[in-house]
Order: C-alpha cells, then sequence, then structure tokens
C-alpha cells in the first residue's frame, strides 16, 4: 500500500505569520539589522529566533506606478513563497532598486537568496584624526568646549 501523501511534493505556503506587517517590526530589522546591497534589491536581516524566515517589502512610489509596484511585490512574495526553505532564519526587508522589473524571475530569486544568507561583515571603524575634532562622526561637542565665533573688525 502506497502512501498518497508520500508521493504529494512540499507544499510551499506564505501565511501572515511569515509577513513582517507592523512597523515596529520593520524599525527593528532596519536599526538592528545588516543591510546587503545587490543589482536589483537591497535586503535588511535580522536574525529571528522564530524557526522560519519572514520577509517584509518597501517599493516606494519612485518604482513605477501602482501595477508596476504590486507587479514587484507579487514577483518578490513568490520568490520568497518558493526559496523559504534555503533561507536563513532571519527578518528579512527587500527594497527593489531601479531596473528591478526589467529582470527574470530567476534573477530575483537567485539574488534574494543570496542576499539573505550572505555572511555578515564587521562594521567599519572610524579613523580618528587624533586631535580630538572628530569632523565626520557628526557628534556635537559640549557647549563648554565649543569655540566662539569669531568677530571681524570693523
Amino acid at each position: 500500500m502506497n502512501d498518497e501523501h508520500s508521493a504529494e511534493p512540499r507544499r510551499h505556503t506564505f501565511p501572515k505569520h511569515m509577513h513582517l506587517l507592523r512597523t515596529p517590526e520593520f524599525q527593528r530589522v532596519f536599526q538592528q539589522g545588516q543591510r546587503h546591497v545587490g543589482r536589483i534589491m537591497i535586503v535588511f536581516r535580522r536574525p529571528n529566533r522564530d524557526g522560519y524566515p519572514r520577509i517584509g517589502l518597501v517599493v516606494s512610489r519612485k518604482a513605477g506606478k501602482a501595477h508596476d509596484r504590486n507587479r514587484i511585490k507579487r514577483l518578490l512574495r513568490e520568490a520568497f513563497r518558493l526559496q523559504q526553505e534555503s533561507l536563513p532564519h532571519s527578518d528579512l526587508v527587500v527594497i527593489p532598486r531601479p531596473g528591478f522589473l526589467g529582470k527574470t524571475y530567476e534573477d530575483i530569486a537567485k539574488e534574494l537568496v543570496y542576499l539573505a544568507k550572505r555572511p555578515s561583515r564587521p562594521p567599519k571603524k572610524r579613523q580618528s584624526s587624533g586631535d580630538g575634532s572628530d569632523k565626520g562622526s557628526g557628534a556635537k561637542r559640549p557647549t563648554s568646549q565649543r569655540k566662539a565665533p569669531q568677530r571681524t573688525a570693523p
């Protein structure tokens, strides 16, 4: 007797719990995750403890008219659904880059998996100039250490 379920291929589903839906979920990935830039998309990745990957999509109006944005989201959701077993257990936020719609489904799926699995690089250390000015850091000096404005004589 042959078990009828053993011959059936595994179903690739995409239930709601695999979607990032709320703003705090997206913010957590943007703030704590790592950014990986590819030719056709940018992927922010943050490991999760859920035991399965989750995805959120950010498609701005720059991507085109509503039908273009909807097609982009359909292609990304389908790539995620079919490749979910190859993806790490992470929260992913995907942002398409210009030229996304000109690519094939295979290119999209391959880049999604590549960027999601890409090893993380350690953050770059900023070089200090040694004089304490740290011009590139964006941090302001405390008020007591600020230089007084130079006045010119009339």
